[in-house]
C-alpha cells in the first residue's frame, strides 16, 4: 500500500513518517495547499489527513480539498471526511452533538447580529463564548454580563455595518510580551455556549477498537483545555460506552471526546477533535499501568491490554486502522 501524506505544515509530519516507516509502508508527503495539488496527489492508495487548527482560512481550503478527494474522486483517506470536517469547527460540531442526541452544553451559533442580540438580552450569565477554530483554550472566553456579551455581539458583527467589523481578536504572548493575534480575528458569527459547574474533564479516545480515557485536570485559567494537567485514574465505562455508542453513529474510528464530569455528577459532551495531542507513548495508565481497553464486539465488553499504543501521537495505530479497512 502506497499512502499519501498530506500533512499541514510543521504540524506531526515526522511522526506520520516514522508511523509510516514503522508499519512498513511506502509513502510521499504532498503538500495539499500547493497549487498543484490535484496533480500531485494522483496514484496513491490511501492518503493520511493532517489539517491545521490555527488559521480559519488554511482549514477551510483543507477541508475543501480533502472534500474533493474523498467525495468526488473516491478516494480512501484516514481520519474520513466527516471525522476531519468536525475537527476545529465548533459551529459543526455544535450540529453534530445535536444529531448525536448526546448530553452537552446547550450551544447557540448566531449568524444575525440582531438573532445574538436578542439572545444575550434574555440569556442567564455566565455564557461561555467560543470561536469556532482554536485549540487549547486559546478562543474560549467567560462573560460574566449582559453589557460583556453586548459589547463582544458589536464587535464581532460591527457596530455601525458589517462592512467594517474589527471582530474579536484573541491575543498572545511571544517571550512573555503580549500582543494581538489579528489573523485570528472572530468575524460575523458568535458561538454561546452554557456555563457548567465542572469539577474534572475526562478525555476518552477512540482509535479503531481500542480506546482509552484520563483526565484533564483544570488549570489556573479556569479551562482544562490547555492546562497539560491531566489525572492518570481509570475511566468509568459508561463513558467508554457512551463514546463507542456516539462515534458508532459518526461511522467513526479517530475521535477524541471531551467530556464534562460537573459536580453534581453528571456528563456533557464538550468537545469532538479527530486529530489530539498525545505526546505520551500511552494515553491511559491505570495503577501506573499504561495500556488500551480493546472492545470485543461479540461478547460486548472492554478487556484491557497492558502496553504502549499511542506512539508518534496514535499515528501507528491510526495507519494499523487503515490497513484493516482497505482489506
Amino acid at each position: 500500500m502506497k499512502i499519501a501524506i498530506c500533512c499541514y505544515p510543521g504540524f506531526e509530519l515526522e511522526k506520520i513518517i516514522k508511523a509510516c516507516e514503522y508499519n512498513s509502508n511506502d509513502y510521499a508527503v504532498i503538500n495539499l495547499l500547493s497549487p498543484n495539488w490535484l496533480e500531485e496527489i494522483r496514484g496513491y492508495d490511501a492518503y493520511l489527513i493532517r489539517p491545521p487548527c490555527q488559521y480559519e482560512e488554511h482549514k477551510m481550503i483543507f477541508d475543501e480539498r480533502v472534500y474533493f478527494l474523498s467525495q468526488v474522486l473516491e478516494k480512501k483517506i484516514y481520519p474520513s471526511f466527516n471525522e476531519l470536517y468536525v475537527y476545529e469547527n465548533k459551529r459543526n460540531m455544535a450540529t453534530w452533538l445535536e444529531y448525536l442526541e448526546v448530553p452537552y452544553p446547550k450551544t447557540s451559533v448566531f449568524a444575525l447580529k440582531e438573532d445574538a442580540l436578542k439572545f444575550v438580552e434574555n440569556c442567564s450569565y455566565p455564557i461561555v463564548s467560543k470561536a469556532n477554530i482554536g485549540s487549547a483554550g486559546s478562543a474560549v472566553e467567560i462573560i460574566k454580563s449582559k453589557k460583556s456579551a453586548k459589547r463582544l455581539v458589536h464587535k464581532i458583527f460591527g457596530y455601525i455595518s458589517p462592512e467594517l467589523a474589527l471582530g474579536n481578536i484573541p491575543w498572545g504572548k511571544k517571550n512573555n510580551i503580549p500582543f494581538p493575534r489579528l489573523s485570528r480575528a472572530q468575524r460575523h458569527y458568535v458561538l454561546f455556549q452554557e456555563f457548567l459547574d465542572v469539577k474534572v474533564e475526562w478525555r476518552i479516545i477512540r482509535v479503531g477498537n481500542s480506546f482509552f480515557g484520563h483526565q484533564k485536570l483544570i488549570g489556573n485559567n479556569g479551562f482544562a483545555s490547555g492546562s497539560d494537567l491531566v489525572g492518570w485514574v481509570e475511566p468509568p465505562k459508561v463513558l467508554l460506552e457512551m463514546v463507542r455508542k456516539m462515534t458508532d453513529k459518526m461511522d467513526s474510528t479517530s475521535m477524541a471526546v471531551d467530556i464534562f464530569e460537573t459536580n453534581d455528577n453528571k456528563y456533557f459532551v464538550n468537545e469532538l477533535q479527530s486529530i489530539f495531542g498525545s505526546y505520551k507513548p500511552s494515553q491511559m495508565y491505570i495503577n501506573d499501568i499504561p495500556g488500551r481497553y480493546l472492545y470485543d464486539d461479540e461478547l460486548n465488553k472492554y478487556d484491557f491490554e497492558e502496553g504502549e499504543f499511542c506512539q508518534n501521537s496514535c499515528w501507528n495505530l491510526r495507519i494499523e486502522v487503515l490497513k484493516k479497512e482497505m482489506l
